[in-house]
């Protein structure tokens, strides 16, 4: 009887070291953050001959890697929006900027979106929506999917980015809600 008392003991504190060490390693990992000014400083690096950088939106985890929306002007004084990859090192929190896609912004309409399919890891795919925000009553917009399926996502930093994981074929409708949840701009 003390022997199997003994072996119920030794496999209990080996089976809780194993739960607590997986645990430990799990959300080591998935609670690394973004340390902002340090992805400003890469940004400003990598957009140097660029002027009035600024992040807008949220960042984004996906898969191994983040995304973030930056909006900026060019020396002619054109306004862009892009989206830009990186990644975050683990061990020292220092950040790689990986790449970046995006176009001009028009400024005189009430926001610019943009839509760009993006692979990871050579196999999982994902239609990723962002754009920018110039009319202050938007708080937050709709995107509805080919599919049918909608997302809603709120404005944040004058910005958005809405990530989808699938093949979709693209996006049937765009709605802008002001804070009563009234449509205020609607496309098409």
């Amino acid at each position: 009887m003390t022997k199997d008392i003994l072996r119920r003991t030794i496999l209990f504190i080996i089976i809780a070291c194993l739960i607590f060490t997986t645990g430990c390693a799990t959300n080591k990992q998935d609670n690394i953050s973004v340390d902002k000014d340090k992805l400003v400083s890469v940004l400003n690096e990598k957009y140097s001959t660029d002027k009035n950088l600024k992040l807008i939106g949220d960042n984004e985890k996906v898969e191994d890697n983040y995304i973030t929306v930056v909006s900026y002007d060019d020396l002619a004084n054109t306004h862009y929006v892009d989206i830009v990859t990186f990644s975050v090192n683990k061990k020292d929190s220092s950040i790689t900027f990986l790449n970046n896609k995006g176009g001009r912004a028009d400024t005189k309409q009430p926001l610019s979106i943009s839509s760009a399919g993006e692979i990871f890891n050579n196999k999982n795919s994902y239609l990723i929506t962002y754009g920018e925000v110039y009319d202050n009553k938007l708080s937050s917009i709709e995107l509805e999917y080919n599919d049918g399926q909608k997302k809603t996502q709120e404005i944040t930093n004058n910005g958005f980015l809405v990530i989808t994981k699938g093949d979709f074929l693209g996006i049937n409708k765009l709605s802008a809600f002001n804070q009563n949840n009234e449509v205020v701009y609607s496309f098409p």
